[in-house]
């Protein structure tokens, strides 16, 4: 940034006034591209002066950016309530009119729901193809399974409501089933 001073005379007094100057913020990439239209996705924001940055926009609706570096911030999604594909962009502290998008866009989606699984157990040994019926899935995504503590395990889409995923080795007992549909916001 450049700090410029200003001066101005009044009535034959001098009065300094600093006025600055940087180079705007510019979002390069979001991941994941794509979450619940309900909110709350965890959206790691790519691009260049982030320390410049106040805000993320989500259309016309603002969230916070928390700057990690001035070439990563971190921003969470505001509720949509529908499908849609929004532009994203920042702007910085004092110019909220100003937006940087630089074309990137967030997808929000229904969120996914498990609800139903077969078969409901298997071997310790793990190897066990299970298959959850999962509302919400889109044909264009690629899903994962948490499986106990196990996440991400790849999961295969056989039909269009229909997600295998074979089971890794583990303790006996019960475990909780979910899936995603971008590597963070996991099915309820």
């Amino acid at each position: 940034f450049v700090t410029l001073e200003i001066l101005i005379m009044s009535d034959g007094v001098q009065n300094a006034f600093a006025f600055e100057i940087f180079d705007a913020p510019l979002i390069l990439d979001v991941q994941p591209m794509a979450g619940s239209a309900a909110g709350t996705t965890i959206l790691h924001v790519r691009g260049v002066n982030l320390h410049e940055a106040a805000n993320c926009h989500f259309d016309t609706v603002l969230s916070k950016i928390h700057f990690v570096s001035s070439a990563v911030g971190i921003c969470a999604t505001p509720p949509l309530g529908l499908e849609d594909t929004v532009p994203v962009g920042i702007s910085s502290h004092d110019d909220v009119a100003h937006v940087s998008e630089f074309g990137t866009a967030f997808r929000y989606i229904t969120e996914l729901s498990v609800v139903g699984m077969t078969p409901v157990s298997g071997s310790e040994a793990g190897g066990t193809g299970i298959e959850l019926s999962v509302t919400g899935m889109v044909d264009s995504f690629s899903y994962s399974c948490r499986i106990g503590t196990f996440f991400p395990v790849t999961g295969f889409k056989t039909q269009s409501d229909v997600l295998t995923c074979v089971t890794p080795a583990r303790l006996l007992g019960e475990i909780d089933v979910s899936v995603s549909g971008n590597g963070r916001d996991m099915s309820r």
